[in-house]
């Protein structure tokens, strides 16, 4: 959680879509690279021009607090607080582009929060189908193997975590399976030379029973090496596989996470993804 304070303007400004600009870059940067669920704002409620800016984000009025602080002559004041909280964002961030005239609803049919994510300046993407170069990966396997075991150390009773070589002998398995169909790609991303992350993206038969076109991609993997995460890496390379995925001309794309990964939950919810399937596990009897 974290709290944006004062905006100050020349009167010059107001009006000139300036304090909408800050806004979007601030939210943006909470939401989007720091990871953050929450955003509050408070400010004097006699001030009747910033509660009405802040209700046009749309941030939620929350209440006021009564004779909170006290200021250097004025004295004491109540404070009117105000929230957007992640679920929140994707509107608030349509509302900011489109009041900005962005056309946060450009028909590239990708959701809005991913076209353009802010990019770190030294970040280099490599796109590859190539199972040869998958021996790079070894370090962002091992990552987000310890990840999974971190926050799901069992699937259920008599399923424990496998070990780091183990999961990476399978994955490599897999990989390479999913390498032979020629829309299958993965995407590295290199800070300084070295991976940083990567995405892995495979596309089959869409589903049945909704329209989802003739195709159907699935986010198989996306990692990201700990001491990077939360600088805006995995934003850019979902964004990246939304590129290659419109080029192959499909507009869809499934996610499978487990119940007990809250942290990516939030990140693809934050980037227009929503629950709509679930996935039962369990063992045979006996």
């Amino acid at each position: 959680m974290v709290e944006i304070g004062w905006t100050w303007l020349n009167p010059r400004a107001w009006r000139s879509g300036a304090n909408v600009e800050a806004k979007l870059l601030m939210l943006g940067h909470a939401f989007e690279t720091l990871g953050c669920v929450r955003v509050e704002f408070k400010t004097d409620a006699r001030n009747e021009r910033s509660r009405a800016a802040l209700a046009a984000l749309p941030a939620r009025f929350e209440g006021i607090l009564r004779n909170h602080m006290i200021v250097p002559d004025v004295g004491q004041r109540d404070s009117a607080y105000f929230s957007v909280i992640d679920s929140e964002w994707l509107a608030v961030r349509g509302n900011l582009e489109r009041r900005l005239g962005r056309g946060a609803s450009a028909g590239d049919g990708r959701p809005a929060a991913t076209r353009g994510a802010r990019r770190p300046a030294s970040l280099a993407l490599r796109r590859s189908s190539d199972p040869a170069e998958l021996d790079q990966l070894g370090p962002l396997w091992t990552a987000l193997q310890e990840h999974h075991v971190e926050v799901t150390p069992e699937l259920g009773p008599r399923t424990p975590a496998r070990t780091n070589e183990e999961a990476q002998r399978i994955r490599l398995a897999k990989y390479e399976r999913w390498l032979g169909d020629p829309d299958t790609f993965f995407i590295v991303a290199a800070l300084d030379g070295e991976p940083a992350g990567y995405a892995f993206v495979t596309v089959s038969m869409p589903y049945a029973s909704w329209d989802v076109g003739e195709r159907l991609a699935t986010l198989e993997s996306l990692s990201i090496l700990p001491v990077h995460r939360g600088t805006g890496i995995g934003a850019v390379l979902l964004d990246a596989a939304w590129d290659r995925l419109a080029e192959l001309g499909v507009a869809d794309m499934q996610i499978v996470t487990t119940s007990t990964n809250a942290g990516a939950k939030r990140f693809y919810e934050r980037h227009g993804f929503r629950h709509r399937l679930d996935v039962y596990y369990g063992k045979r009897p006996g």
